[in-house]
């Protein structure tokens, strides 16, 4: 990801621009007549916002994800030879709760305009894409005020818009071309992290543990703010312990001081990879003892012979 988009995310998070909570404010049943309103009025960030809402009533889930996961997945890169494509998603709607206070709730969606024709039939929705990636955020927390922010990307758009936060092929099509600069920086670096918890929820030993509304101590309950009621799965380490930080400063052997790793979340592409061809595996960066800190990019030095 491009670091000015990074840093410009990371200071609109930071502020508490975006919120926790998602507002559910348009009735459960995909009123035929709510949705004329809202696409005239809205436009097509009002039009994309209601309909993964509805959906998310239809056969949503939500996703609680802890602290250290985030931390260790904000420090991590994505395997050079896996795409977008390859990244499994636990359902067509998920809801992404962080329990890291620094960062807002999300709603995703993964779908075809035919799959949205089967769910709501009375409607017309007038997608032209073989398959959408849509995202929904909210900024403001009161319910009068608060903005619906919704994005909506093409295949031909994911990795340039996650890379950088724009691309070209938004200025054509029903997308959202009203965010501004830093709302297109948010929303592709939340995209980017609901991916890597995605891929990290695949890998059987990190597969999400359901979650009753009693064990929901962080928010995040499905009464909250309208929230529909739906399954839920909390994204953690625990029980087991994966790894062990240094605790202080420590050589290679060569004289050279560790100072902390990227993580990288790997894909398997390769044929060669029999077993494991189309999975996911999960290195944990660790931590500079230097500063406590995670490295910010890979540096790799190459010493003369």
């Amino acid at each position: 990801m491009n670091p000015q988009i990074h840093s410009l995310a990371i200071d609109a998070l930071c502020k508490g621009i975006y919120k926790k909570n998602i507002h559910y404010m348009y009735k459960q049943g995909a009123d035929p007549e709510e949705f004329s309103f809202v696409r005239a009025l809205g436009a097509s960030p009002g039009m994309s916002s209601w309909i993964i809402q509805q959906a998310h009533y239809k056969l949503g889930v939500q996703m609680q994800v802890s602290k250290s996961v985030t931390s260790d997945l904000m420090s991590s890169d994505f395997s050079e030879a896996a795409k977008v494509e390859n990244v499994p998603w636990p359902a067509p709607v998920v809801e992404l709760y962080f329990q890291d206070p620094m960062l807002p709730s999300i709603l995703v969606m993964k779908t075809t305009p035919q799959q949205l024709q089967e769910w709501f039939p009375k409607l017309e929705i007038g997608l032209i894409a073989e398959e959408y990636i849509t995202a929904c955020m909210q900024e403001g927390s009161e319910l009068e005020t608060a903005m619906q922010l919704s994005l909506q990307l093409k295949p031909d758009m994911y990795s340039a818009f996650l890379a950088s936060g724009e691309t070209p092929s938004m200025k054509t099509g029903p997308l959202s071309i009203e965010l501004s600069l830093q709302d297109n920086a948010v929303m592709a670096f939340m995209l980017h992290l609901s991916l890597k918890v995605f891929a990290f929820a695949s890998i059987p030993a990190y597969k999400p543990v359901p979650m009753t509304r009693k064990q929901m101590v962080f928010g995040g309950k499905p009464e909250v703010k309208g929230r529909p009621t739906v399954p839920s799965f909390h994204v953690t380490y625990m029980p087991k312990v994966v790894y062990t930080k240094p605790s202080e400063p420590a050589t290679n052997g060569t004289g050279h001081q560790f100072r902390g790793k990227r993580g990288h979340i790997h894909f398997y592409y390769h044929e060669r990879f029999t077993n494991r061809q189309g999975t996911w595996d999960f290195y944990p960066p660790s931590i500079n003892p230097l500063t406590g800190k995670f490295p910010e990019h890979s540096i790799i030095k190459v010493r003369k012979p």
